[in-house]
């Protein structure tokens, strides 16, 4: 009776063992064919981005946040079509360029590899330049916000250090759009002083939580209130709901 079941635990281990390693090769053999995929159509997308029509261009901007992973993004100059779209003459380009931004941001803002932040990467492009160029200058609320939303995401919180390296360039420029005329540029604004933890947006993101001046200032207050807590800061003098 004893030997059966050992016999019988011993199968049951060869078969997780198969298993495993079945599963693990059919993980990799994903891998690897989702890598080739990406090598592959990443010329066609950024060409698409550049003589494709308008539904055309912001698709390929929407497939373009592959961008996030550093294999892809080795020449910088991968990034110029997209930040010549943030110059389009239509503002839903823009806005899906500053999207497309946002999103490659995103991912990169999560690694703890310092190589993968600062060499080949965002850093060494003009994305945050020109994102700042687009908050301060573009004509259009929502490519505004959405501009100020990503400068948020580009910064690199190096968990396994406990240290936040902030991108410095930004703060002052999302300072002065908590002015903005437009509450959603305001509220993002607010949102990515937050993620940078600008010690200095402190005052700043008070004085918002006193404007009542609009009914949508509330979701501005939310969000500021929000950030004062991400930055450290006490003594708002307020209290949200």
């Amino acid at each position: 009776m004893g030997r059966k079941k050992t016999e019988g635990g011993r199968e049951v281990r060869r078969n997780i063992l198969l298993f495993s390693t079945i599963f693990v090769a059919l993980i990799n053999m994903s891998n690897a064919s989702q890598i080739s995929y990406y090598e592959e159509s990443l010329p066609k997308w950024l060409d698409l981005l550049v003589k494709g029509n308008r539904i055309e261009r912001k698709l390929a901007l929407d497939n373009l946040t592959f961008l996030q992973f550093a294999e892809y993004r080795k020449d910088i100059k991968v990034f110029d079509p997209i930040l010549a779209a943030l110059k389009d003459e239509d503002p839903s380009i823009r806005e899906a360029a500053a999207g497309c931004l946002k999103s490659i941001g995103e991912y990169i803002q999560e690694t703890v590899d310092d190589n993968v932040w600062s060499q080949n990467c965002c850093k060494n492009t003009m994305i945050v330049p020109a994102l700042i160029k687009v908050l301060q200058e573009d004509k259009t609320p929502r490519v505004r916000a959405e501009a100020a939303k990503a400068l948020g995401m580009y910064r690199s919180d190096r968990k396994g250090y406990g240290i936040l390296d902030r991108e410095e360039r930004a703060i002052d420029p999302l300072i002065n759009a908590l002015k903005d005329v437009d509450p959603w540029v305001r509220l993002y604004a607010a949102f990515s002083l937050g993620e940078l933890r600008a010690q200095k947006a402190g005052e700043p993101l008070r004085a918002l939580l006193e404007d009542n001046s609009d009914w949508r200032n509330i979701f501005v207050q939310q969000e500021a209130f929000a950030a004062i807590r991400k930055i450290g800061m006490r003594g708002t003098g307020a209290v949200m709901n």
